[in-house]
């Protein structure tokens, strides 16, 4: 249990970020062989996944389709026709998504000759019955923004853990789910006062959209669209908080 004038770190951890996706694709596109394309999948399939499943496809259906497309854009170097850092890379994505499936014939043949990917539908298909009325559009963008926003929560998280302030976390993450837990009952759970919760709550929360920032950065490329990005996921208010 910590002791009652703990207050979480604001100090940024010392971990290096990883490549942003731009980075990615100009690996991906230099050598199909390279570990870059792997990632690249990683961070893109359960957008592509949750699109289809949105479009009434059944789960196997959706899987075969999430394969085919990637066997396509590779077969097709799709990649190398993208123009790195001037347009969204995720929306260039949809774009190919969209006119891939057009064409079903193709689609047939490109899902049968799956390059071996793997993928863990559990999380995107929780995602699906919890936001039931999303379109596919939205689905795609919803769960690339809830996906960013998982990362930057763990990176939270080893924050306060490195200085034994991971409660705070927990804290958060219960403030969060719940509008009905009071910062009073989080600080007799945590055995601290209201004062010292109501001041990490905050400073985590701030920390968060920090972590936010860089970590769709990484994925957009840029800090001007990462702050467009932010801001239609959360709001104008996210502007203030961090420019």
């Amino acid at each position: 249990m910590p002791p009652a004038e703990s207050t979480p770190d604001q100090s940024p951890g010392q971990e290096e970020f990883p490549v942003t996706a731009w980075s990615l694709v100009e690996r991906a596109i230099a050598d199909p062989q390279d570990a870059a394309l792997n990632d690249l999948v990683g961070r893109y399939w359960r957008p592509i996944y949750v699109y289809l499943r949105r479009t009434n496809r059944h789960i196997p259906e959706a899987e075969d389709l999430t394969q085919g497309f990637f066997v396509h854009v590779i077969e097709k170097q799709l990649l190398e026709r993208v123009r790195p850092r001037e347009v969204r890379f995720r929306a260039y994505l949809r774009g190919l998504l969209e006119h891939y499936l057009a064409n079903e014939a193709r689609i047939a043949r490109a899902a049968k000759r799956g390059r071996g990917f793997t993928f863990d539908i559990a999380g995107p298909e929780q995602w699906l019955e919890a936001n039931v009325a999303e379109s596919p559009d939205q689905a795609f963008d919803g769960v690339w923004a809830v996906e960013r926003l998982d990362v930057a929560l763990g990176r939270l998280r080893q924050e306060l853990r490195q200085s034994g302030r991971e409660w705070v976390a927990d804290a958060l993450l219960a403030r969060s789910a719940d509008d009905a837990v009071s910062v009073g009952d989080l600080a007799k759970k945590h055995g601290v006062t209201e004062n010292v919760m109501s001041v990490a709550l905050h400073r985590a929360r701030k920390r968060l959209r920090e972590l936010l920032l860089a970590v769709v950065t990484e994925a957009v490329g840029s800090r001007e669209e990462a702050m467009a990005e932010l801001t239609a996921m959360l709001g104008q208010s996210v502007r203030a908080d961090l420019s």
